[in-house]
């Protein structure tokens, strides 16, 4: 019995002295790294900056003109842009539904609104294009040719006050014959 007692007042005692010394560099503070680079850096006055920036700069005058050649490829870029017809763009959806007769009512119902511009009653729905395609189930009737959402924007609220449910589209196969 007194053995025990005697291996356990040891263990007990090494038990505490390793908890101090875990405590004891734990509480150490780390000494940050520091090293003085003055001595390595190079002096500086405003002659010597100066003269490093005057043997750096040097005047380029143009000595000949490329106008005709920079004219020549504008018209080539041009006339490659031309090939193009479609584009991304943005459409009003007007009329979505299973009924073919309801969305040709809805075109001639867009044909037939006015807007008051400048005290002037005019239809300014008369000349913009329609689409009218079938996804199955639906027919879809789809307004106008706009590259430019603003444009597109202001036209859905002179329209959202005939149809509000009408939509803003983006599609990519605006025509760039008759944009809008």
């Amino acid at each position: 019995m007194r053995i025990v007692s005697h291996l356990v007042l040891v263990c007990f005692f090494i038990s505490s002295v390793s908890c101090h010394t875990t405590q004891a560099t734990a509480m150490k503070k780390k000494k940050k790294y520091r090293e003085n680079v003055q001595k390595h850096r190079k002096k500086y006055t405003p002659e010597t900056a100066e003269s490093q920036v005057n043997d750096t700069i040097q005047i380029i005058e143009p000595n000949f003109d490329q106008t005709a050649e920079v004219d020549s490829l504008l018209d080539k870029l041009s006339s490659e842009y031309k090939r193009y017809t479609k584009s991304r763009g943005y459409r009003i959806l007007i009329y979505s539904g299973p009924s073919e007769i309801e969305a040709i009512k809805a075109e001639e119902a867009l044909r037939e609104i006015e807007v008051n511009i400048y005290g002037d009653t005019t239809s300014v729905f008369q000349d913009i294009p329609m689409i009218k395609t079938y996804q199955a189930p639906n027919f879809k009737v789809l307004v106008g040719n706009y590259i430019d959402k603003l444009l597109a924007h202001q036209m859905l609220l002179q329209i959202k006050d005939e149809f509000p449910n009408a939509l803003l589209i983006h599609v990519n196969d605006v025509t760039l014959d008759n944009i809008d």
